[in-house]
């Protein structure tokens, strides 16, 4: 008898359910987040599992791959593409469970990409240089908005990146509007993306084997002036999968200092 399972993952706990074909409970139990708690609860049903869903929460790496290592097969579930189904299910995480695993039965359950494992680190360094850079720019702006607001100074990017706390004591008087700078200065100092940025150039180098046969033609990549030999160039780009036709595969262009992210 076919089997199909499914995971509704918490952030301490998760609730497994394992339904046969005619959506009859087989096997249900919250468990601790342990990933050998789960896979010896699966165990005697590994035979018959024509597959497991977890959902794709925030916190979903460690499950799906010590799932998948250890030889099940995995369907990450978009719990976005999903949502159009809420209104036929209960809310409660038993049900949530049983849900996942009846749309997968039907053949209906909508997926999402399972990003390589090996290739998750460097999206990942790449999300974050993404945030600091907001951050970064978010703390620029506000000197700005307060040089102009008080003293309509114009403060250049240039400017602020050279700037210290004894320059804006120099030239600001008032203690709290000073104070107020150098706080956005010191955020400011803090999230600078340098060693992120040679973290990236080390990656892409042209004789990594994953990035050496899409670098000409992506953004101009390699096609820059010939003194950028100090500017990351590069681009990374991971292929859709054949069995995720959903999936969105990553295109990265670094080109003078900035970078671009593509999805086809």
């Amino acid at each position: 008898m076919k089997l199909y399972g499914a995971i509704d993952l918490h952030s301490n706990n998760s609730v497994v359910a394992v339904l046969d074909e005619q959506d009859r409970v087989v096997y249900q139990s919250r468990l601790a987040n342990d990933l050998g708690t789960i896979i010896q609860a699966l165990f005697p049903y590994k035979g018959r599992l024509q597959g497991l869903v977890v959902e794709s929460t925030y916190n979903w790496y460690w499950l799906v791959d010590g799932l998948m290592e250890s030889g099940h097969t995995v369907h990450l579930a978009n719990t976005a593409a999903i949502r159009q189904y809420e209104g036929l299910k209960y809310s409660d995480d038993n049900h949530d469970a049983r849900w996942l695993a009846h749309m997968l039965r039907l053949g209906v359950l909508k997926e999402g990409h399972i990003y390589p494992k090996e290739d998750r680190p460097l999206r990942d360094l790449l999300r974050k240089r993404a945030q600091l850079v907001g951050q970064r720019t978010a703390q620029m702006l506000s000197i700005q908005n307060l040089y102009a607001r008080n003293s309509a100074k114009r403060i250049t990017a240039n400017q602020i990146r050279k700037m210290t706390e004894a320059d804006v004591d120099l030239e600001v008087a008032d203690f709290h509007l000073g104070m107020a700078i150098k706080s956005n200065l010191a955020v400011f100092k803090c999230t600078e993306v340098s060693p992120i940025h040679v973290a990236l150039d080390h990656a892409a180098k042209p004789n990594n084997t994953d990035t050496k046969g899409f670098r000409e033609g992506l953004c101009g990549a390699g096609k820059t002036r010939e003194k950028s030999s100090d500017k990351a160039t590069f681009a990374i780009v991971h292929r859709r999968s054949e069995k995720a036709k959903l999936a969105l595969p990553l295109t990265l262009c670094w080109r003078w200092g900035e970078a671009a992210s593509l999805e086809a």
